[in-house]
This record gives structure tokens, C-alpha cells and sequence, in this order.
């Protein structure tokens, strides 16, 4: 079972987080249940790995996925994951993942504010927002947010012209 479950891993981790028409094709066509069913089942941890790896590239910067997953029990599936006997190194990937998430939501909601509430562009200023975002643009691995931040910052200065 783990070396056929495994077989379809390694090309999932990629294109579905290049392609959004790909990405709602994997989630309609079962991807995220049969990848959450590898995690919450006895596997070994190189096909545990595999599956972790195309389910964040399935997750990162695509709602409508990450509300699938909550779902699904996805959250119970990854507190089990973490607790499993020998899957400790998957720990680390786990709390990136969630990381990210709440970083990515925490971004657009952001953004929301910002453009919507004059009062509040000039307290994230004053506050030193611009320096957290410049921080966050720099974190490896934040190429997407640091795509919005920029939007978000042109879309603040040009409302202003």
C-alpha cells in the first residue's frame, strides 16, 4: 500500500501551486482526502513526507483548498501526525504550514483594513507597519505574499494621487 500510495506524491508538490486550474481539479478529483487519509495512516515516514510536501503545495495560497481541508478534519489529521511516534521530524513542516496560513490570512485581512479605512493606513503607519511588511517580504519562501504586500502598498499610493 505505502509504495502505491507514494507513486502519485512527487509530481503533486509543484504544479498544483503554479496552476490554479490544476489546483481545483486535485481538490475536486479527491487529492486533499487521499492525501489527509496517507497522513492519518500507519505509512512510512518517507511516503508521510511525500504526502505533507504535496498537501502544503495544495494549501499554500488557495482558500478555497485550505476551507476543504478544515473540512475534512485536516487539523485533527496534522495534531495526530505530530503526536505519532516517529513522525517527529514532521513536526517542524506541520507548525510551517500552519505558520504560513495564519500568516497568509492575517495578510489579506490586512489588506482589507488598509484599503477601507483611512484611519487605519495612518496608525499601520505610525505603528511601523511598513517595517513588518518589509520583514515579511524578505522571510525565504514568501515570494506570493510578498507579491500582495507590493499590491497592497501601490494600491495605498496611488488612492493618495
Amino acid at each position: 500500500m505505502a509504495a502505491v500510495a507514494a507513486a502519485p506524491l512527487p509530481g503533486l508538490g509543484v504544479p498544483p501551486s503554479c496552476n490554479p486550474k490544476v489546483q481545483v481539479e486535485a481538490i475536486e478529483g479527491g487529492a486533499l482526502q487521499k492525501l489527509l487519509v496517507i497522513l492519518a495512516t500507519e505509512q512510512p515516514l518517507t511516503t508521510k513526507k511525500k504526502a505533507l510536501f504535496a498537501l502544503c503545495s495544495l494549501l499554500r495560497h488557495f482558500p478555497y483548498a485550505q476551507q476543504q481541508f478544515l473540512k475534512l478534519g485536516g487539523l485533527q489529521v496534522l495534531r495526530s501526525l505530530v503526536q505519532e511516534k516517529g513522525m517527529e521530524v514532521l513536526a517542524v513542516r506541520v507548525v510551517t504550514l500552519l505558520y504560513d496560513l495564519v500568516t497568509e490570512k492575517a495578510l489579506f485581512a490586512l489588506c482589507s483594513l488598509l484599503r477601507h479605512f483611512p484611519y487605519a493606513q495612518q496608525q499601520f503607519l505610525k505603528l511601523g507597519g511598513l517595517q513588518v511588511l518589509r520583514s515579511l517580504v524578505q522571510e525565504k519562501g514568501m515570494e506570493v505574499l510578498a507579491v500582495r504586500v507590493v499590491t497592497l502598498l501601490y494600491d495605498l499610493v496611488t488612492e493618495k494621487s
